[in-house]
């Protein structure tokens, strides 16, 4: 909520404030593939919605948070932005600081991140979303196919909602293993986290897993839902000689995300490290890339600064001092606009201007507008009974003592 010229922008006028979102976007946003040129006509209706936002936020105490990947005006104008889960502690923290000032929370992001945030809230706050879009990740669980040039972000989020799968694959999975372990990542359904033993981040992941197989020695561990990110931990865990982790008795779920497997290809990896020679590089563990660049790294094959870790830990590494000036981004082209937004002396490439994820871009600014601004907020409301809530939550302890 701080420009670079450190005025809040809740202080600006909303030609100050066009002017700056203007400046901001031409700067950051153009080449992110994102449907909008950002124009000067369209920094001033967007500067009167999101006065329009922060001032019914104000009045009605909203807390308003949004994901690194969703698009940049719906950042500029959330109280809050972080990754999946860090939403969720941050806003139990800012709740519990500031019980008085609190009277709803409002998600921009896709729906399995509004899920983990009601999650960790629970009964007490209501978690409210101006769109529910779905997740090519999650869809890999129910079986409803995404292939961006073939399926729309409506027509599969509408199916996810519907909840097409009759059978979980973790219900399939413990039936042939029933004394085995479950591991979901945070990027999954509430049924997944419900049935696992715990949570795991793309920042922990390997610390879940020695946990799990080193307080369950023996069992068969199942790890789902995202394929690239379950065999990079297991590849990290056999060049570290890990004596806990035991490759052979994990199962990995064949999920991925459409963004890091259809849109991020190696050629594009190779395309973007040609284009920019002096650039480091940071990776999420998700990127079809990931396990490619840790064996090449580890071969010496790519002669560059590496970073592969977590949407907050490519954020902490880019801060460091020490780090290039000049880095290449290989995850959703969202996070690129925050990286160049929050550490505007350093310069950030996309690996690919196809990087954008249609889903968490699906809400725009007017949407939530329009939903904070709607009389009736039950169309907005997400429901989780206190079963669920209460059955998941020794998962994500769990994934927290691992933090």
């Amino acid at each position: 909520m701080t420009p670079v010229d450190s005025r809040p922008i809740d202080e600006m006028t909303a030609k100050e404030l066009a002017q700056y979102l203007y400046d901001l976007f031409q700067r950051t946003a153009l080449d992110l593939n994102l449907g909008t040129q950002y124009t000067k006509a369209d920094c001033i209706e967007l500067s009167e919605t999101g006065i329009g936002v922060r001032r019914t936020a104000k009045e009605k105490k909203l807390l308003l948070l949004s994901h690194y990947y969703t698009r940049p005006e719906i950042q500029k104008f959330s109280d809050f932005v972080h990754d999946s889960l860090g939403l969720g502690l941050k806003a139990q923290e800012l709740i519990q600081s500031q019980s008085d000032k609190v009277s709803a929370v409002w998600l921009s992001a896709v729906r399995f991140m509004g899920d983990t945030v009601k999650i960790i809230l629970g009964d007490n706050m209501p978690v409210y979303m101006p769109k529910f879009s779905g997740c090519s990740l999650v869809a890999s669980l129910h079986d409803v196919p995404f292939n961006y040039q073939e399926h729309s972000e409506r027509e599969t989020s509408i199916k996810l909602l519907q909840r097409m799968k009759s059978e979980h694959p973790v219900d399939a999975w413990l039936k042939k293993n029933p004394d085995g372990i479950v591991l979901s990542y945070m990027n999954s359904d509430p049924e997944s986290k419900r049935k696992s033993w715990s949570v795991f981040t793309s920042r922990n992941a390997m610390k879940v897993l020695e946990s799990a197989m080193r307080e369950n020695p023996g069992k068969r561990v199942y790890m789902l839902p995202d394929q690239f990110l379950s065999n990079f931990v297991l590849n990290m865990a056999r060049a570290a000689n890990n004596p806990w982790i035991k490759p052979d008795l994990v199962d990995i779920f064949d999920g991925l995300c459409h963004v890091h497997a259809q849109k991020i290809s190696p050629l594009a990896l190779d395309e973007a490290l040609a284009r920019y020679p002096n650039a480091a590089l940071v990776v999420h563990p998700e990127c079809g890339c990931a396990v490619d660049c840790f064996v090449r790294v580890a071969k010496g094959l790519i002669p560059r600064p590496i970073f592969i870790g977590s949407t907050q830990e490519m954020v902490e590494y880019a801060k460091k001092p020490d780090t290039p000036n000049e880095i290449i981004v290989a995850t959703e082209a969202g996070h690129v606009f925050t990286l160049r937004d929050l550490i505007p002396h350093k310069t950030f490439y996309p690996v690919t201007s196809q990087a954008t994820c249609e889903f968490m871009k699906a809400t725009k600014l007017l949407d939530l507008y329009n939903a904070i601004n709607n009389p009736d907020w039950n169309q907005y409301e997400i429901r989780m009974s206190s079963e669920i809530i209460r059955d998941t939550r020794p998962a994500i302890d769990r994934m927290r003592a691992n933090a």
